[in-house]
């Protein structure tokens, strides 16, 4: 009977997963020219900036909405759905992970309802703790320079013990090569915590009405009245290509961070969900009694592959 428990379980977690959340990034060679948005005016008004790339996809040629669903820490009281957790993960997220892709072609009216995170400016409120934009160059430099630093005190780089700052610094630039360092030094990344309550807005979770009206599809031998869902974490991700100009346009460069020119290259959302329920075993599972189910649900919305005319045009 632990089995058929299990099996419930299971088939349980896999339904609420699927029914809860019904609702890409390869580097290019970056052209020989400089920065239109200066690292200083993008993290002046992070906020600003932010909402002014996003609001800028829905005008691109085209682009891909991933979404990927993940399930953790499957609990039921039984060591066999333990022993099948990560067989069951995996089938779970094969099975519901999708896409959808946007074109010119796309009716504008229903954008809204399937890209909501492009068409809601975030405010202060959605960002208690504020956004980080980082310049990418600096980002991979400094994690190089941490790992030299631990091979020279552990014995595995003699050949730059005792040199300077500014040595290091080209040792790990002549590592990276010059492309990779070209690449970095034309993007930003951005991060932040969002609040849980914008998840709402941006997801556009399905209704609770709708997640028990699929459970029901399972009467027959299990039943789930209710369940609770209570957001963790809420997370945004974001890498910007930085715009360019020719270089003796330097002195135009803009100043203001909410005209910038900078285009997204991919926008990642990711929300982490913990999941309590309760199925009885109905029919011929009626043996199996109360079934207690809890679980960790995250999803992840990536917008990427974003095809930008002036790029195709330059």
């Amino acid at each position: 009977m632990k089995s058929v428990k299990a099996l419930s379980a299971i088939v349980l977690a896999c339904v609420l997963a699927l029914g809860l959340f019904a609702c890409g990034m390869e580097e290019e060679e970056a052209k020989p020219q400089v920065e239109k948005t200066p690292l200083a005016v993008a993290q002046s008004d992070p906020l600003a900036y932010l909402n002014t790339l996003i609001g800028m996809v829905p005008g691109a040629e085209g682009f891909v909405m991933e979404t990927g669903y993940g399930m953790d820490d499957i609990e039921a009281g039984n060591d066999a759905l333990k022993a099948a957790k990560d067989t069951i993960k995996g089938f779970v997220i094969d099975y519901i992970k999708g896409s959808k892709t946007y074109s010119k072609k796309d009716a504008p009216e229903g954008l809204a309802a399937l890209y909501p995170a492009l068409f809601s400016a975030l405010t202060a409120e959605d960002l208690p703790e504020g956004l980080v934009v980082s310049d990418v160059l600096t980002l991979r430099v400094n994690e190089r320079l941490a790992n030299l630093e631990k091979d020279i005190e552990e014995g595995r780089n003699t050949s730059m013990k005792g040199k300077t700052d500014e040595e290091k610094l080209q040792y790990v630039k002549d590592q990276m090569g010059e492309s990779e360092v070209r690449n970095a030094n034309a993007m930003y990344q951005i991060e932040g915590k969002l609040s849980l309550a914008a998840a709402e807005t941006l997801l556009a979770p399905a209704d609770k009405a709708d997640i028990l009206a699929q459970l029901a599809k399972a009467k027959d031998y299990l039943l789930v009245e209710d369940y609770a869902l209570e957001p963790a974490e809420f997370t945004l991700f974001a890498t910007v290509n930085k715009a360019f100009i020719d270089a003796d346009k330097a002195a135009d460069q803009v100043k203001d961070p909410a005209l910038a020119e900078d285009q997204i290259r991919e926008l990642t959302l990711t929300l982490k969900s913990n999941l309590t329920a309760t199925a009885q075993g109905t029919g011929g599972m009626a043996e199996a009694g109360s079934i207690p189910i809890t679980l960790k649900l995250t999803k992840t919305v990536k917008y990427k592959d974003i095809k930008w005319e002036a790029e195709e045009n330059a």
